[in-house]
């Protein structure tokens, strides 16, 4: 998964790829990109495939491997496939998730613990 975005201070930059922040000049790539990805996982598992999200690789070898033109800012990579019938989730890493209360605000958030 590839954001098709330039650099603020390259001259290949395009500026008509994705939207810029007219504030902060910073590319919308990068999320969109995430959107899309995360997009892509939830049909996946709609079809009854597993997927994983890679977003440490080594990225001169993915430029060159998929020939990524310099304008274009690898995001994460997305492997998708059938997951092994004995498949068990981590249970480490998997279902432990803080309570909405935690996550979620209206309209204010708390002062952060010091």
């Amino acid at each position: 998964m590839a954001s098709r975005m330039g650099f603020r201070d390259s001259p290949s930059r395009d500026t008509t790829a994705c939207w810029t922040h007219p504030q902060s000049g910073q590319s919308s790539g990068a999320t969109d990109a995430t959107i899309v990805a995360t997009h892509m996982m939830l049909e996946a598992a709609s079809l009854d495939l597993g997927t994983v999200w890679i977003s440490y690789f080594d990225e001169p070898k993915a430029r060159e491997l998929l020939h990524l033109p310099d304008t274009w800012q690898p995001v994460c990579m997305l492997y998708i496939g059938y997951p092994a019938e004995d498949f068990r989730p981590n249970p480490k890493l998997s279902g432990r998730r803080k309570p909405l209360s935690e996550t979620c605000f209206f309209n204010t958030v708390p002062e952060a613990e010091g």
